[in-house]
């Protein structure tokens, strides 16, 4: 009897191990069950898929100057759609800034519809005041081109009336019109009879950008020693090739016969004589389309007569 009962007592050993092991796998598999449970209660359930929003991109169509400040600067924000969702445009804003300033806004507000896979070309332009523009920048002497940043801004809503925006930012460089800058290099006798004197001024014009610009239509007045001598046009339009300069020769004639004495003393002994040349000028240069500027010059010095 005894030697039968050591079977049975291993059988029931093997048993309850078994239990055991099933009893672990039981309360393992339902401690993995709540383990996940917990993790998804914490990340808010199954993560769904990102839906792609709007992009924008900040294109540049060029600048052009408008008078010898001013510059008008054209953009398009090109706004694309990638995603199932339709959107409604409700404004676009351009911000440009140059020299550390801001330089100009441009705002547009039209409501139009962005549908899933559909892209716009945004229009924007922004006219620029080289007199606002910091890191002397402004300075007349300053350089051909300021570098600028041009931030775009679409604003969108969704079905649902949630506020979307698309940002997009450009860096580039604008021209900056320099006027051309103007001075008397020589002051001649061409001929003297009597009191009647037969002048010529030169005049050396530079052109500053880069660029070749036109003077023409140059109407002047000419005071020396603080007194009117000459008045009139240049007689023609001339040309200055960029960053170069030209001359253009003036001829009037002077009567001396009721000024001062000292004025002819001055002139026929080729002293030197303080002046001013005033007037106005049309500058016309090639900048993709043919554009006239006005130009204003005031400029005086002293210059000595010479034969």
């Amino acid at each position: 009897m005894g030697c039968k009962s050591e079977p049975n007592r291993a059988l029931r050993r093997r048993r309850t191990t078994m239990e055991r092991l099933t009893g672990l796998a039981i309360i393992s598999s339902a401690l993995g069950i709540a383990l996940a449970a917990a993790l998804g209660a914490c990340s808010g359930g199954p993560r769904a898929r990102e839906v792609p929003g709007p992009e924008a991109r900040v294109s540049s169509l060029g600048a052009v100057p408008i008078d010898r400040y001013r510059t008008r600067l054209s953009f398009e924000i090109e706004l694309a759609n990638p995603g199932p969702t339709a959107f409604t445009v409700e404004s676009w804003d351009c911000t440009l800034s140059s020299g550390g300033a801001a330089a100009a806004v441009s705002h547009n507000a039209a409501s139009r519809k962005l549908g899933p896979g559909e892209s716009a070309a945004l229009p924007l332009e922004v006219v620029v005041d080289s007199r606002s523009l910091g890191g002397g920048l402004a300075d007349p002497g300053g350089p051909a081109e300021a570098p600028y940043r041009a931030d775009g801004l679409v604003l969108l809503r969704d079905p649902s009336g949630k506020r979307i925006e698309a940002a997009a930012c450009r860096e580039g460089s604008m021209p900056i019109f320099r006027e051309p800058r103007l001075r008397i290099v020589r002051l001649g006798i061409e001929r003297d009879i009597l009191v009647t004197t037969n002048l010529e001024l030169t005049v050396e014009a530079y052109n500053p950008n880069p660029f070749p610009v036109e003077l023409k239509s140059f109407a002047y007045t000419f005071d020396g020693e603080g007194k009117p001598w000459a008045e009139g046009n240049s007689p023609g339009p001339f040309e200055l090739g960029a960053k170069s300069t030209g001359c253009a020769v003036l001829a009037f004639e002077m009567n001396f016969a009721d000024r001062e004495r000292g004025l002819l003393d001055l002139v026929n002994k080729l002293q030197v004589v303080r002046y001013r040349l005033a007037g106005k000028a049309i500058v016309s240069a090639d900048l993709g389309a043919r554009v006239d500027l006005p130009l204003e010059f005031d400029e005086a010095g002293s210059c000595r007569v010479v034969r």
